[in-house]
């Protein structure tokens, strides 16, 4: 299988890509109030991402680190009172500020993040299957990815 592009194509994207950035297109005039609250989107999302992960391991560990057994335990507390999977909604929130920082004009970030939109619901709403069929006690008001909605 041959893939062939004709050269504008190439051009197109190398000067996208390769794009050298001076100071004078980094200055600080050109931040608009689009980018600090993608900014700040992306700084909250990241921790709050790793605080839910922290939370999921620590309910496998004893105090030294070590782990105490593999069963499985329902997560409760924050976002977990509400939804599933919220380490999914906050990696949806990460890619939402990345496009946010391009002002939603980047059509390379745009499908990067109709994909992981679309991934992290999929796995999302598999995980909240898996969870509502293994454990009978599991919060049935609880949702998989989205709070209220999804």
């Amino acid at each position: 299988m041959t893939i062939t592009l004709n050269q504008g194509l190439l051009d197109s994207i190398q000067s996208i890509a390769f794009k050298e950035l001076t100071f004078k297109e980094l200055h600080l005039s050109k931040l608009h109030l689009l980018h600090l609250l993608g900014f700040l989107l992306f700084v909250v999302s990241s921790w709050k991402q790793n605080h839910y992960c922290i939370m999921l391991s620590n309910l496998r560990k004893k105090k030294a680190n070590q782990i105490k057994n593999t069963d499985y335990y329902i997560p409760d507390g924050d976002l977990f009172k509400f939804i599933s999977c919220p380490h999914f909604l906050m990696e949806i929130l990460i890619h939402v500020s990345f496009s946010m920082m391009s002002y939603f004009s980047n059509i390379p970030l745009l499908s990067l993040l109709l994909f992981v939109i679309t991934n992290q619901l999929i796995s999302g709403f598999l995980n909240h299957r898996w969870y509502k069929n293994m454990v009978p006690s599991y919060p049935q008001e609880r949702r998989a990815v989205i709070p209220f909605l999804f």
